[in-house]
């Protein structure tokens, strides 16, 4: 169910200027499989899909508002009416700031949720809650605070995050992203401990 272009590789991205018939072709397919796999849905009794593609940094998506408007949105919106057809929600996942595209990423392609929420790339929970009032958002504990930093500020960020989850609503206070290998397990376990203790 995941909808996007190869980040990692960067002939894609040169290919929307290039070759805007391929890329195009790529999303539908992808769009088109999607539609496929959202009629299994109901069999397994499922309520969210969570899908995705990473297709920003923390300055920014990787191109502009209109290619996304021209590339990713028709097929991620197809994607999400799929589901929705099917009484499934359709959560997103790009970390990054997502910022330049977010009207169109989080309201026209009609997603239900947002994870890997990355407040280290300034998407900030009170404002996205301004912003996109019905939209649930996951994440916002930085991966980066848990890969380096002490128990006694992850400790601090767990709980900053669970209060705006309580003040904002529609909010899952989670990882923003997956937590990086070598992160120290005292630093796990902090984050845990803390979840268990604010929760």
């Amino acid at each position: 169910m995941d909808i996007g272009l190869p980040s990692y590789d960067a002939i894609w991205l040169t290919a929307m200027p290039d070759r805007p018939d391929l890329v195009t072709r790529c999303l539908e397919k992808q769009a088109a499989n999607a539609e496929l796999v959202s009629g299994l849905l109901p069999q397994y009794h499922a309520d969210i899909i969570f899908a995705g593609n990473d297709f920003a940094s923390g300055t920014g998506p990787f191109f502009s508002p209109d290619c996304y408007e021209r590339f990713y949105l028709p097929a991620i919106r197809r994607a999400s009416a799929a589901c929705r057809s099917q009484g499934v929600r359709y959560a997103f996942a790009s970390d990054g700031n997502l910022w330049p595209v977010a009207n169109q990423h989080f309201i026209k392609t009609g997603i239900d949720a947002c994870f890997e929420t990355d407040k280290s790339a300034g998407m900030d929970l009170g404002r996205l809650r301004k912003a996109f009032p019905k939209l649930v958002i996951i994440g916002n504990i930085r991966s980066q605070l848990i890969h380096t930093g002490t128990p006694a500020e992850i400790e601090a960020e767990v709980r900053e995050c669970l209060d705006d989850a309580v003040r904002l609503g529609g909010i899952i206070a989670g990882v923003s992203n997956y937590i990086v290998p070598g992160t120290p397990a005292e630093n796990i376990d902090a984050l845990l401990e803390a979840f268990i203790k604010y929760n």
